[in-house]
């Protein structure tokens, strides 16, 4: 890939933070993702909103310092007003980037606040191929969060944004000259409308990740006389598929296995979440752990048995 110009610029929805002496953080993954980006191009730009606030504890980490890579802080601006407000002086920053990069990726996932999507606007304006990488159906979220228990406030704005974010997704993703899917959900969603898609799927573990053989046999011993042990750690958020997860195990328990399951994890699905646990009397195999320091190992009463 690297050539005389490799330049790429990459606008992604996972945003920066600012650390309590002032430096500029980036979540874990996205760092890994920077170190990968700069080795296969030579010069790379990374678009992002810089988020107000107090970085979670073990999850934003400070920005790779790598030479030709360079970070542009966009305005933070999910509230409609705000968004608005900063929605013409953004559109002519992002126009500005495409114009001194060669390749353009743009990580879409929404309507309001999403300068991935706006970024493919400009691009279309400017008559530059980019490509665009996903793994939500912003649309399908809206409708779920819509219909969803959660905050009335929330509701009504994903009931308002859902035809615009549906209509606006796939034209942008009809337009761009390559569509990266990151799993079926969105492949099969948005492939018939781009002309050249492909499903990905993106794995930040590395080689110190993986299971010894000390740690898989202590794992496995004296597997067979208890329960399975079930543990997932994300969002509740509909493209976390909470509710395929408690499906899921209400077939486990119907198989007749035994096992004992956690969700570590907070957001707007968790009431509904723990509805239809009770609803389908799994209340004694599932527990919600809520929100974690990612640092800490998760300790627990559901889980009596210790796991390598």
């Amino acid at each position: 890939m690297k050539g005389e110009d490799d330049s790429i610029l990459l606008v992604l929805p996972v945003p920066f933070m600012r650390s309590q002496d002032g430096r500029l953080l980036f979540e874990k993954q996205a760092c890994n993702g920077v170190r990968l980006w700069r080795e296969n191009f030579g010069r790379v730009t990374i678009a992002a909103p810089l988020k107000p606030g107090i970085p979670p504890l073990g999850e934003w980490i400070a920005a790779p310092e790598i030479s030709n890579v360079e970070y542009v802080l966009l305005p933070y601006t999910y509230h409609p007003v705000l968004f608005f407000r900063k929605l013409t002086e953004t559109r002519r920053q992002l126009a500005g980037l495409i114009a001194n990069s060669k390749y353009l990726q743009f990580a879409i996932g929404g309507l309001i606040g999403d300068w991935a999507t706006f970024a493919c606007l400009e691009a279309i304006r400017l008559k530059r191929p980019y490509c665009v990488w996903t793994d939500i159906v912003a649309s399908e979220t809206d409708r779920i969060r819509a219909l969803s228990r959660g905050p009335v406030k929330h509701r009504i704005h994903a009931a308002v944004t859902y035809l615009p974010t549906r209509y606006l997704e796939r034209y942008v993703i009809g337009k761009a000259a390559l569509g990266l899917f990151h799993g079926n959900d969105t492949f099969s969603t948005y492939a018939k409308f781009n002309r050249m898609p492909k499903l990905v799927h993106n794995i930040h573990l590395g080689p110190e990740m993986v299971l010894s053989e000390q740690s898989l046999a202590a794992k496995n011993k004296g597997r067979a006389e208890r329960p399975l042990q079930i543990c997932y750690t994300g969002r509740v958020e509909p493209q976390k598929g909470p509710g395929d997860w408690v499906e899921v195990l209400q077939e486990v328990k119907r198989s007749g296995a035994k096992f004992k399951a956690v969700w570590v994890g907070d957001g707007s699905l968790l009431d509904r979440m723990r509805t239809r646990v009770r609803d389908l009397g799994l209340q004694a195999e599932v527990e919600f752990m809520g929100n974690v320091d990612h640092s800490s190992p998760v300790n627990n009463s559901i889980f009596t048995h210790e796991v390598a």
